[in-house]
Order: C-alpha cells, then sequence, then structure tokens
C-alpha cells in the first residue's frame, strides 16, 4: 500500500513532489521493475526482489507520494492503551510505528515522492506528477486502500473535537484519543462501528471491541457496550463468524447487524445508522468508528479499477486485467483475503516466482493459495487466530487450537511482531505462517 494510506502530516504532503534519486540512476528513466506504493507490499517486493538477485538494487523504481512508512498495526496497540504512552508526540517520534522510506530500502533503489499521473500500458510508461517520465519491463501496483470518512457526516469534526469523545484508530493520531477516552470513560453507552468492506485490517473494530471491554470490565464499571456492523456476519468465513458471535455473547457485548453508520451528532453525542431503510439514533459515551476504503484519487480512473477500491486481477498469478507485464498485489488488489501483512507475506513469494519465470522466457507456473491471517484481541492480554483461504474457508495450519484465546498469541503480537515487521518483514525475510522460511517451488 501507499506509505501515505495514514498521514500525520495532513494531505499537503501530497503536493510536495519530492525527488529522490541516487547517483547510479541520476540520468536513467528506464527501470527493470516500477513498484507503485511503499507500503508492506512495496517494500516486500523491492527487498525480495534484490535478497533473490533476480535484478539489481539500481534496476529498481519505488514510487510513493510519501517520504514516511508507518507499521499500522501498532495503532491498535496505543487505541487499546497496550503500549505506555508518555505524551501526545508518542507516536511522532516512534520508530516502532515509522520511519522514514529512504531509511528502510535499499539506498541503491530509486525513490519518486511523487503521486502517478498517468500509465501508458502500450508503451510501457508510467507519468509522475512532476512530468517526469518513467519505462518499466515490469510494473508492480501497490497502491494499497486509504481511509475515507466522506460518507460519515460530521466523523472528522467529531474526530478533531476534543469534547466529542469520538475517534478511530484508521484516523491520523486519533488513537492516542482513543486510549485517552477509554481512561477517562465513566461508564455509559460503549459503541463500536465497523464499515462496508473493504477495511485495511478488517478485525480491528472488534479487537478494539474486545480490548476496551475488557479494561471496562475489570474497572469494574457499569456500562453497556455494543458492535454494529452493516454485514449480516461477523466475519467472511461462517466457522470464525460463529465463534466472534458467541465471544461477544459471552461478555455481553450486543451485536447489531445489518446497521450502516451514516452520521455522527455531537451535539446530542448520537450516531445515526440505517438499519433496512429505516433511522436508528445510538446514543454514546464513548465510540470507535471505522471509515470505509478506498483507492488513492490516483487510480479512479484507470481502466483496471473496479468501483475505486480494487484493481481487477488474475487471482492466482496477480496479472493486471488484460496485461502481460502490469502485477497487482496486497490491499489495492482485487482478492476476496484479509486486508493484513499475513496476507501479503503470501503473495509476495508468488510475484517473485512468476516474473522470475517471465525474465527467464519460462511460463508462470505459481499460484496464490488465497492465505491470510487476521490475529483478534480477546481481551487486554489474550488472541485467537483466524486463518482462512480467500476468505471464504478457514486454514488451519498455524495452530490446531488457534481458537481458542491464548496469551502466547498476544505476548507475540504485542512485543515480537513490531521489532519483526521491522527488521524481517519489510527486508523480504518473513514469511508469516512459514517464519523465516521461504515457500519452495518446483526447479
Amino acid at each position: 500500500m501507499l506509505a501515505s494510506k495514514l498521514s500525520i502530516s495532513g494531505v499537503k504532503a501530497f503536493s510536495k513532489g519530492i525527488l529522490y534519486k541516487n547517483f547510479h540512476s541520476i540520468n536513467n528513466d528506464t527501470y527493470k521493475v516500477v513498484i507503485v506504493g511503499a507500503g508492506a507490499a512495496g517494500l516486500n517486493t523491492s527487498s525480495l526482489l534484490i535478497k533473490r538477485k533476480i535484478f539489481n538494487a539500481s534496476e529498481i523504481a519505488l514510487i510513493d507520494p510519501f517520504e514516511i512508512h508507518y507499521y499500522y498495526s501498532f495503532l491498535t496497540l496505543v487505541g487499546g492503551g497496550l503500549k505506555p504512552q508518555k505524551n501526545e508526540d508518542f507516536l511522532k517520534n516512534n520508530k516502532n510505528f515509522q520511519r522514514n522510506i529512504r531509511d528502510v530500502i535499499h539506498p541503491k533503489v530509486s525513490l519518486f515522492n511523487n503521486n502517478v499521473k498517468e500509465i501508458d500500458l502500450k508503451f510501457n510508461k508510467i507519468h509522475l506528477s512532476n512530468n517526469l517520465e518513467l519505462k518499466y519491463k515490469y510494473l508492480i501496483l501497490c497502491p494499497g486502500i486509504m481511509p475515507s470518512f466522506d460518507n460519515i457526516k460530521n466523523s472528522i469534526m467529531s474526530m478533531n473535537n476534543p469534547n466529542c469523545n469520538v475517534s478511530s484508530i484508521y484516523y491520523q493520531l486519533n488513537a492516542i484519543k482513543l486510549n485517552n477516552l477509554k481512561n477517562s470513560f465513566k461508564g455509559g453507552d460503549a459503541i463500536f462501528v465497523t464499515n462496508t468492506p473493504p477495511t485495511k485490517c478488517g478485525g480491528a473494530p472488534i479487537k478494539m471491541c474486545f480490548i476496551l471491554n475488557d479494561y471496562f470490565r475489570k474497572k469494574g464499571l457499569n456500562y453497556n457496550i455494543k458492535f454494529y456492523t452493516p454485514l449480516e456476519s461477523l466475519f467472511s468465513v461462517e466457522e470464525y463468524s460463529e465463534k466472534l458471535f458467541d465471544l461477544c455473547d459471552q461478555r455481553n457485548i450486543e451485536v447489531k447487524t445489518n446497521h450502516k453508520i451514516l452520521e455522527i451528532d455531537p451535539i446530542k453525542s448520537q450516531i445515526i445508522f440505517s438499519n433496512n431503510n429505516k433511522i436508528i439514533n445510538q446514543h454514546f459515551d464513548i465510540a470507535h468508528i471505522t471509515p470505509e476504503f478506498f483507492l488513492h484519487n490516483d487510480f479512479h480512473n484507470f481502466p483496471f479499477t473496479q468501483k475505486k477500491n480494487s484493481i481487477e486481477i488474475d487471482s492466482t498469478t496477480f496479472l493486471v486485467k488484460n496485461t502481460n507485464n502490469v502485477f497487482c498485489i496486497g490491499d489495492a488488489a482485487n482478492l476476496s483475503v484479509g486486508k493484513t501483512a499475513s496476507s501479503i507475506s503470501s503473495q509476495v513469494p508468488v510475484l517473485i516466482r512468476n516474473i522470475t519465470r517471465l525474465e527467464n522466457n519460462q511460463s508462470m507456473d505459481a499460484s496464490f493459495d488465497g492465505y491470510s491471517l487476521c490475529p483478534v484481541f480477546t481481551s487486554l492480554n489474550q488472541i485467537i487466530l483466524l486463518e482462512s483461504k480467500f476468505s471464504t474457508e478457514s486454514a488451519k495450519s498455524f495452530f490446531n487450537k488457534a481458537l481458542k484465546p491464548r496469551r502466547i498469541f498476544a505476548f507475540f503480537i504485542k512485543y515480537m511482531m513490531p521489532k519483526i515487521y521491522w527488521a524481517l518483514f519489510i527486508k523480504g525475510k518473513w514469511f508469516g505462517k512459514r517464519f523465516l522460511f521461504a515457500p519452495k517451488f518446483p526447479k
């Protein structure tokens, strides 16, 4: 995904148009590989291409309009109070959360901090917002999806208002606000809202619900807690959905299905929902909301874009529709999989294998199995693991009893995964359920 999906500095950064090039490519606008997006998918792909010695680093260009890369999952820990915060600058100065893109990629990779203006599929060219033109042999699209609160009236105003008890881990530094609201909550109505898919880390909204519920319970507060979803289920895999419903029932969390969030009334402290063409008003004393997600504006009018939130591809080879050298992986791809780092760690080796075959004048032979993993906090210190294939069937390969809440899972996510992400994952050295062992393909 584009590293810009979570902007600390705001939309002004889009217009900076900063260009970083190394001395190896100062007079070279032709690359073997151009990667759009310096998020988890883009960085992992770049690193693995170099690590496997498929291309030299100087033959790779990376495009992203922002200068900073974020470890997005860290916000769940911050919003839930699972990472200590000394002050409001906690996130801005935290290297477990953000780092400069230039500092985490190979020094010989060319980095262009620009927007994409046009992609010329016929002549293998990509035009940037600074009027620079890059030629490519292979184009890899990893733009990700970006949060949009446009369809929730008054949401931005409410989240920016320190006197309104609405927040979202998907909005800038609002994870800190959520933790502060959690700490000051004295009881009443606690409302958690998810939105229409696709959602970046779709399990995060219910994670926040479980985490804060456990915190309120341990404080002995008198409160009512509800979880609202526009869907009929809590997870795309029926078995996992039933498990989450059971966990909610055990924790006295009332689940409201088929409720689409429309508006926030900060004066009356109400959230307005649509439920089967009826308008429902829900009072809140604390609320966590989830936005809709779309592709970056750069991609809305491209011929391979679907409904402004995905790029149409072959789900096994990742080739973009009607192309033979343009690929797309990660959150932007129209794959029925979880929008998680674990899914990316399963996608990238397949992509690398197929590009390697093409580069050797061979047919592609690797296919994506649809694997993704969603770790869901069920309390402050326990997690269940939801493994799936193409979001429709379970894939219990990680642990035999992953649906039982376990402390060891939570310890791994809280303390180990941030370190693994920066030291291994974005460096092409971490392969999800396979840990440090890359998948093997036929010779």
